[in-house]
């Protein structure tokens, strides 16, 4: 006979665990479960049933501690990586904003530009040389 505490003990895992595991496979394991006092007391053929059970499991090794800083560290390292290449990207990003808003203001000048030449073109074509030498805007054809 053997206690819960000691049998998780001996498996390596918590009580908690093994107490669940008793819950959940009540059925089978429970007529092999004697009571002393408040102890619950697991004889042979509880603890085969458990541990067939228990192979199926997965079991999680935790980490050193140093380990465990290794690893913080090196996530530490990625991410002030990633937020110096995130600031790099909203840098270019805002250049490119500000490139394209000069290149349209440059094409709005532009446009401008030619509409107030074709305008001033199209003025000066009005215009015709008279036998003095001088410019007189002809009047408009009807």
């Amino acid at each position: 006979m053997i206690t819960i505490k000691d049998y998780a003990s001996s498996r390596g895992i918590s009580y908690e665990a093994v107490r669940q595991s008793i819950k959940r496979h009540h059925s089978e394991v429970s007529e092999h479960l004697h009571k002393q006092g408040r102890k619950t007391l697991l004889d042979a053929e509880a603890v085969e049933i458990l541990d067939r059970y228990r192979n199926n499991t997965v079991t999680v090794q935790p980490q050193t501690n140093v380990e465990q800083l290794e690893y913080i560290s090196a996530l530490k390292d990625e991410i002030i990586r990633l937020q110096n290449e995130n600031a790099e990207l909203l840098k270019e990003r805002q250049k490119g904003i500000e490139a394209s808003v000069r290149l349209e203001l440059m094409t709005n000048t532009t446009e401008k530009q030619e509409r107030k030449i074709e305008a001033l073109e199209t003025e000066l074509r009005a215009y015709h040389k008279t036998i003095f030498g001088l410019y007189r805007k002809a009047s408009p054809e009807k």
